[in-house]
């Protein structure tokens, strides 16, 4: 989440010590949060042409609309939203417990959100007694299968969306790839989370100022000395810079290609640890139209089921934005084969056609031709 790598960055900063010069590599949350403990003893290089990683704010129109992350998570304990408030900035909570809930599966939508509690503590339960035998601890793909199984028909498909629309979309990956351990056991949404109607650039953008930042500046190659104390030497196409030390915030994708090399090499340990992270994918569409026509409340959420799986989570900004705004989330599981061979503008029209069919009506051109769109991997 955001304010992991926030706390990352200023973590490794404060490793730094004394330091007199850091280069810190990437300015998403992790590298701003360096930044901000080191000041003008620090340089940041960004490859991109703007700083915030998977934090991405664009303007659509006169209204902010985050293409990447959006909410702060687990708010109470955050060291981003703690800034946020320190600076003033406008937030607005999502209750993720009150959802609108609709379904096109069948006529009976509303058991996914009632029964979710009893049916995450019943899949809970199992795995905890499946991990019990055979010295087996549980750290294995996700299998609902046999917990489906053993449901009546209608607390089957209350489950089955459960786990569509809390589990997958939440990391971003098929059951096969999410570990049964873990996937009830580490803190996710719905502890308070709040989300910025002027996007999360215009924190990280406040949190940098006075920072020297360098942007379409990519780094390929990083020397470093035998210790601590020996200095660090990191080159790019656009020139060679020296420091006492580096801070490496570049997404792991970046590391696993090898697209930096390293001087002495990362160690084994190091290598074998990138080779067995994933990352999840979820795709994020934002949509501006003429007037909001689809399902909205205050509290701005809502799910949508659908067969098959298609954008299962929106969050309306229109009130706060001051503009008909809606924006829909999928996990990659279920865009293969449609999503990185479709243009900007078909993926949009797809996500509309799923509002409209969420929202009981059917697209007309007019609604056609008043799309706006910005698409972006969050």
């Amino acid at each position: 989440m955001v304010h992991g790598a926030y706390e990352a960055g200023r973590a490794a900063a404060e490793w730094c010590g004394d330091a007199s010069s850091v280069i810190i590599v990437g300015a998403g949350a992790a590298g701003i949060g360096a930044a901000e403990v080191l000041g003008d003893r620090c340089v940041v290089v960004e490859a991109r042409d703007r700083i915030g990683g998977r934090i991405d704010t664009v303007m659509l129109g006169d209204a902010a609309a985050d293409l990447g992350a959006a909410w702060m998570q687990q708010y109470g304990d955050n060291a981003v939203a703690e800034r946020v408030r320190a600076l003033d900035i406008a937030s607005v909570p999502t209750d993720f417990a009150r959802p609108i809930v609709r379904a096109r599966i069948d006529n009976d939508a509303v058991v996914v959100h009632e029964n979710y509690q009893a049916l995450k503590a019943a899949c809970a339960a199992f795995i905890r007694a499946e991990a019990g035998g055979d010295g087996w601890d549980g750290s294995v793909p996700l299998d609902p299968g046999p917990w489906l199984g053993s449901l009546a028909p209608a607390e089957r498909a209350a489950a089955s969306r459960m786990i569509e629309g809390d589990i997958v979309i939440e990391a971003g990956a098929p059951t096969t790839d999410i570990s049964s351990k873990w996937v009830f056991s580490e803190p996710g949404v719905g502890e308070g989370d709040c989300w910025l109607p002027s996007g999360y650039g215009d924190v990280l953008s406040r949190l940098v100022a006075g920072i020297d930042v360098r942007l379409g500046w990519p780094v390929t190659h990083i020397e470093h000395g035998g210790s601590i104390d020996e200095g660090v030497v990191v080159s790019g196409p656009s020139g060679t810079m020296c420091a006492d030390r580096a801070i490496v915030t570049v997404p792991i994708s970046i590391l696993q290609a090898d697209a930096i090399t390293f001087e002495p090499s990362l160690p084994h340990r190091h290598r074998r640890a990138l080779d067995r992270i994933g990352l999840g994918t979820v795709e994020k569409v934002v949509l501006r139209f003429a007037e909001r026509w689809w399902p909205h409340d205050d509290n701005g959420y809502f799910r949508w089921f659908d067969k098959p799986t298609n954008f299962v989570e929106w969050l309306d900004l229109t009130d706060h934005v001051g503009a008909p705004v809606v924006a829909g989330l999928i996990s990659a599981p279920h865009t293969l084969g449609w999503y990185n061979e479709s243009s900007d503008f078909d993926i949009a029209m797809r996500a509309t056609q799923a509002l409209h069919r969420c929202a009981g009506m059917f697209p007309s051109s007019e609604s056609s031709r008043s799309v706006r769109t910005d698409v972006s991997e969050q």
